[in-house]
């Protein structure tokens, strides 16, 4: 009996810290660092804000030779119904202190993507050396046209993005302005999900919460991976990825981590992407990445060495602790159904986590016809995601994952 004790509690204990206590520290660590830094201010004239020391730069100007050159590289697989408006937002950006090149490989597309984004030749006064579009006819997975595209461009900074998302009209410009210093390798951008039947976003109670941290965890050099809707690095960071990869976004900016440069997020890089009309084209977005979580846990085991400083603490506190949450859900059930006879306290316990997974479950079938207060969207998102990344892990245990992609419907 002391032994299933032992495993609840233990269980228990790295759910709430993930979740509750990371944020906590989190917080206390950076005011500490904005502390110290306002101290340095007053003695130095340092700038006071950490997170404002290049932002407030301006960028070069068109007639700056020194201006670093960009591309937008984007992999599409059947975006016909969002192709053409893409290339249109992204040719719209402002304040960019040179021309974008756009480069946009189709993996192995069975609809008209291709046609329509050649159609914007026709249709609009575009040099063909600012937009390349590639057919490539064989399916072979996102990454593997990635690795081709950044292969194939030649700029400075790579803009990666979705095709199927949008920019506001200073995002580009937004990312770029923070590499005037030399020592920033990536910036991560705001993805802001909405949806276009109840104009809001059912995910904004997590991601509001998700945004704290990458606040602060940018804050302290703690930040890893990306959003695959918007961030840049520098073209000569990047290192080709396996085509085994699930999760691009991840490993690009972690491998740029790990050669030791900073990765900063700026929410004012804004981009909006439209949500999934159903719950379960969504459930199985999420499981494929679950699978990709577990894989790239694999990959990136070394961060869990304290001589990657802050980025340790965050990737174990933040992410492996996180990706394990799903087999202490799992503990802390099991465990506290052996538990219930032997104090009431275990028994209200287990009454508690059947009806918390009862009400997810209800809300799993209403979520589209009814909009539930913040506080239980978020606890129902927390336990669908983990549910997904329980899935996640099942596929990655069997291998069914691979490198090809499944459009998610919108």
């Amino acid at each position: 009996m002391f032994i299933i004790e032992t495993l609840f509690f233990v269980a228990l204990f790295a759910i709430i810290y993930t979740y509750v206590l990371y944020p906590v520290l989190l917080l206390i660590i950076s005011a500490a660092a904005q502390l110290f830094s306002d101290c340095r201010f007053l003695i130095s004239k340092h700038d006071r804000r950490i997170e404002n020391r290049c932002a407030n730069k301006p960028l070069p100007s068109n007639a700056d030779k020194s201006a670093p050159s960009i591309a937008v590289i984007i992999a599409a697989y059947n975006e016909e119904k969002s192709i053409y408006e893409r290339i249109e937002n992204l040719l719209k950006q402002t304040e960019l202190p040179s021309n974008i090149s756009i480069y946009i490989g189709s993996d192995g597309s069975d609809d008209q993507t291709i046609e329509i984004a050649n159609r914007f030749y026709d249709d609009h006064d575009v040099d063909s050396s600012n937009l390349h579009i590639f057919d490539f006819q064989e399916r072979r997975g996102k990454v593997s046209v990635l690795n081709e595209l950044v292969d194939l461009a030649k700029e400075d900074i790579l803009v990666f993005s979705d095709a199927n998302t949008l920019f506001a009209d200073d995002a580009i410009a937004k990312l770029l302005r923070h590499f005037n210093e030399p020592d920033i390798g990536a910036v991560v951008g705001e993805l802001v999900l909405y949806d276009p039947v109840k104009q809001g976003n059912q995910d904004s109670a997590y991601w509001q919460y998700e945004r704290l941290l990458k606040f602060h965890e940018s804050r302290l050099n703690g930040l890893l991976g990306a959003n695959g809707a918007i961030y840049a690095i520098r073209k000569t960071l990047y290192q080709p990825l396996k085509t085994t990869t699930l999760i691009d976004d991840f490993s690009i900016v972690m491998n740029i981590c790990r050669q030791g440069e900073k990765v900063h997020y700026d929410p004012e890089a804004i981009a909006f992407e439209e949500v999934s009309p159903t719950v379960g084209s969504e459930f199985g977005r999420r499981v494929r990445i679950g699978a990709g979580n577990y894989q790239a846990m694999m990959e990136y085991v070394d961060f869990l060495n304290p001589k990657m400083g802050f980025r340790c603490f965050a990737f174990l506190s933040h992410k492996v602790l996180r990706w394990l949450v799903p087999h202490c859900m799992l503990l802390v059930f099991l465990s506290n159904a052996l538990l219930m006879w032997s104090h009431p306290v275990y028994v209200v316990l287990f009454a508690c986590q059947l009806s918390l997974y009862s009400l997810c479950l209800l809300m799993h079938y209403a979520l589209r016809q009814w909009r539930a207060p913040t506080l239980i969207q978020l606890i129902y998102f927390m336990v669908s995601m983990n549910a997904a990344l329980g899935l996640g892990f099942i596929q990655h245990i069997k291998g069914h994952s691979s490198g090809t992609w499944k459009r998610t419907a919108r």
